[in-house]
């Protein structure tokens, strides 16, 4: 980014997600009951006062759709549900990046979003990341998130999780990368909040190794 620059960007996805297993930390029984078509759109906006200093800014909407109109929970009792549900997201940054292309980002993020319960969840984040080359094909970055999350109704009994994590980036071409990593989760919950379908309040602390293979492309010049 040059000095003095602005920029926006329109953005969108489309995921198809499937489960295999509900998972001890979750209140429901069959897995399949998870899966969803997840929509999202998203408008951001970045500006550089300075060639090393980017701000930005981020807002979107997205919507869920489930594979059917009920569920059964952990008690095996089947409930009906809404087929979608609906998500809203804001998320502010600020990246410094050194002359030996050394970056450190901050962020912070609110997101409000519809469990298929019909619960609505409030999520509150705040990120600190570093990320540099080790050589011109691989690219080192660690971090962390804390992350405070509840009923809307009730965020002041909200549960806390901190996720830390590290990895690795090789660059295969100029457009496919290859990741391996390593994330930790620690979460402290509130002891009067009810399980949902987003997100589990429950104490827990795991580890995940995960490997990913990453292609992007370009259209015009």
């Amino acid at each position: 980014s040059g000095s003095g620059c602005t920029s926006l960007d329109l953005g969108g996805a489309v995921a198809q997600y499937s489960f295999c297993n509900a998972g001890q930390q979750s209140t429901v029984s069959k897995a399949a009951d998870l899966d969803r078509l997840e929509k999202v759109m998203s408008l951001g906006a970045s500006h550089s006062p300075h060639e090393r200093l980017t701000f930005g800014a981020n807002v979107g909407i997205g919507q869920n759709d489930y594979s059917t109109a009920s569920y059964t929970n952990s008690e095996g009792t089947q409930i009906s549900r809404d087929k979608q549900s609906s998500l809203l997201n804001f998320n502010l940054s600020s990246t410094y990046r050194t002359l030996s292309n050394v970056s450190f980002t901050l962020s912070g993020n609110q997101s409000a979003s519809t469990d298929f319960n019909g619960n609505r969840i409030v999520t509150r984040a705040a990120s600190a990341r570093m990320g540099a080359p080790i050589n011109r094909s691989i690219y080192g970055e660690l971090g962390g998130t804390f992350t405070k999350y509840g009923d809307a109704e009730s965020f002041t009994a909200a549960t806390d999780r901190l996720d830390l994590f590290a990895q690795l980036k090789y660059s295969i071409t100029e457009f496919i990368a290859l990741s391996l990593g390593v994330n930790q989760s620690d979460q402290t919950a509130d002891s009067t909040g009810q399980p949902n379908a987003i997100t589990s309040f429950r104490d827990y602390k795991n580890t995940r190794f995960f490997v990913s293979l990453a292609k992007g492309f370009v259209v015009g010049k």
